[in-house]
């Protein structure tokens, strides 16, 4: 059996590249009128938001939770996938093609939902409570190294290629980030039924913190 850890609690996220800047460029053509020039209007200029915000213990959780359980469900799928082909391998069958594209297709949506992770949990516009920060910074930098191994199964045609991917070798500090957080929050040990509700919310989060990037730029 191909050996697989999933990190069902480990959030992720991949610090964003920066967007390409557009410059918006105004201007008034000189008129040729010998009447007086209209004197221009001063521009209102829009209030800088307060950033950065520090979390409270409460705030810290709700977010943590709308953060990472779009991953958890994308991984509980992942794993049943992969779950369904290696029955079938170790029954001595032939997994089909099937078996080999819900696996792919899983992987992708772990992929995208690690990304996002590691982007949300590293947005600069929040700052966690210094009693999870060095357990947030795991977290994220455990699910960056993940991130090869999810690309080489999402791009995957047969079971062999399948099979070729390598997965990190994470220390009892990475695999015990997780749980730590949600201890240190407040928030249910238990990372399937606390994420109810949540499970579409990493996403939406993600688009708003891209258009943020994009607005700032």
């Amino acid at each position: 059996m191909k050996k697989r850890y999933l990190g069902v609690a480990l959030a992720a996220t991949l610090l964003l590249s920066g967007c390409s800047v557009i410059d918006l460029i105004s201007g008034a053509v000189p008129s040729q009128s010998t009447s007086p020039t209209p004197t221009a209007e001063p521009e209102v200029e829009t209030p800088a938001e307060d950033w950065p915000v520090s979390l409270t213990k409460a705030e810290a959780g709700e977010r943590y939770l709308q953060i990472v359980c779009q991953r958890n469900d994308a991984i509980g799928r992942w794993d049943a996938a992969w779950q369904e082909l290696e029955d079938l391998v170790n029954a001595g069958q032939e997994p089909l093609s099937d078996q080999v594209t819900a696996v792919a297709n899983s992987a992708r949506d772990v992929f995208l939902s690690t990304e996002w992770e590691i982007a949300l949990l590293s947005d600069e516009r929040y700052t966690w409570p210094d009693v999870v920060e060095a357990e947030i910074m795991t977290i994220i930098d455990s699910n960056e190294r993940l991130l090869p191994t999810l690309q080489t199964e999402m791009n995957a045609r047969t079971v062999d290629e399948l099979y070729a991917s390598v997965y990190p070798e994470y220390t009892a500090e990475e695999q015990a980030a997780a749980q730590e957080v949600r201890l240190k929050l407040g928030l249910p040990g238990d990372a399937v039924s606390s994420c109810i509700g949540y499970e579409t919310d990493a996403e939406s989060l993600y688009v708003e913190l891209q258009q943020h990037l994009r607005d700032t730029q």
